[in-house]
C-alpha cells in the first residue's frame, strides 16, 4: 500500500426530537439551531438528522429499494436481519451507541436517518473511535443519500449536522474518505472543512481513496450550503 502526501465520550441519550444542539465535554452548547430547521440552504424541505425508529420501516424500505445495492456503501448494514425482525435491529443500532453487541470487526457507531417530510432521504454512519481498517480507508463518517434526492444539499446538511454530534463525543478532528473517482463525495467534504490529508494507492482498491481530516475542537466549521450535493 502507497500512501501519497497531498477519546470517545458519552453519545447523546436516545431522543425522539430532532438534534438541534450539542454539548461538549464541559457541558456548554456548541452550536444549537431551531429544531427541524437547517442553518444553510437546501433546495427542498428542512431536514432532520436522527435515530431509526420503530415507525421508520416501511420508509427504511422503500429507501432501501430505492438506493439499490452497494457492497461498499450499504443503505444500512445487515440488511437481512433489518428484514427478518425490524424491532430487534432497530434495538440492536440502539446497542451499538451505547458499545454493546458490537459485530466482530467493527466498531461503537451511531447510525442516523435523514428524514424530510416522511421520506427517509438518506443516512449517515458516525463511528466514535477508529481501529485499523477505518484509520487507514474508511473514516470516522459514511454517508449516503438516495438517487431521487441528490442533488439537494442534503448530503452536506447531513454531514453538518453529524459534525455536531461528532463533538458531542469528544472528537476533535474527524477522518473522512472518498474514492478517487467521486467528485459529488470530495465536495461535500471540501465545504465542510475538509483538508487533504493524503491519497492511498492499493492494488486491492478499484481506485485511490482520498483522505480528508475536518477539525472540529470546539467550534464547527462554517458551511458552505449553496451549491447542491
Amino acid at each position: 500500500m502507497a500512501i501519497v502526501a497531498g477519546d470517545r465520550g458519552a453519545p447523546f441519550a436516545r431522543s425522539q426530537t430532532p438534534l438541534f444542539a450539542a454539548s461538549g465535554r464541559d457541558g456548554g452548547a456548541i452550536i444549537e439551531w431551531p429544531a427541524g430547521a437547517t442553518t444553510g440552504h437546501v433546495s427542498g424541505p428542512a431536514l432532520t438528522l436522527r435515530l431509526l425508529r420503530l415507525e421508520d420501516e416501511a420508509r427504511i424500505l422503500a429507501a432501501i429499494e430505492e438506493y439499490g445495492q452497494d457492497d461498499d456503501s450499504p443503505m444500512v448494514f445487515f440488511e437481512e436481519e433489518l428484514r427478518d425482525d425490524y424491532i430487534a435491529y432497530v434495538k440492536r443500532l440502539e446497542a451499538w451507541v451505547e458499545g454493546r453487541e458490537v459485530p466482530e470487526g467493527f466498531v461503537p457507531n451511531t447510525f442516523f436517518v435523514g428524514v424530510v417530510g416522511d421520506q427517509v432521504v438518506g443516512r449517515i454512519s458516525i463511528r466514535h473511535e477508529l481501529n485499523d481498517f477505518l484509520a487507514r480507508l474508511g473514516g470516522h463518517i459514511g454517508y449516503v443519500v438516495v438517487p431521487s434526492h441528490r442533488g439537494k444539499g442534503y448530503a452536506t446538511e447531513m454531514m453538518r449536522q453529524a459534525l455536531v454530534y461528532c463533538r458531542s463525543l469528544g472528537l476533535e478532528r474527524v477522518l473522512l474518505t472518498c474514492d478517487a473517482d467521486n467528485p459529488a463525495s470530495r465536495r461535500v467534504i471540501l465545504k465542510s472543512g475538509g483538508v487533504l490529508d493524503a491519497v492511498v494507492e492499493d492494488p486491492e482498491l478499484r481506485v485511490p481513496k482520498e483522505r480528508y481530516w475536518i477539525g472540529i475542537g470546539e467550534k464547527i466549521p462554517e458551511m458552505d450550503l449553496a451549491a447542491g450535493s
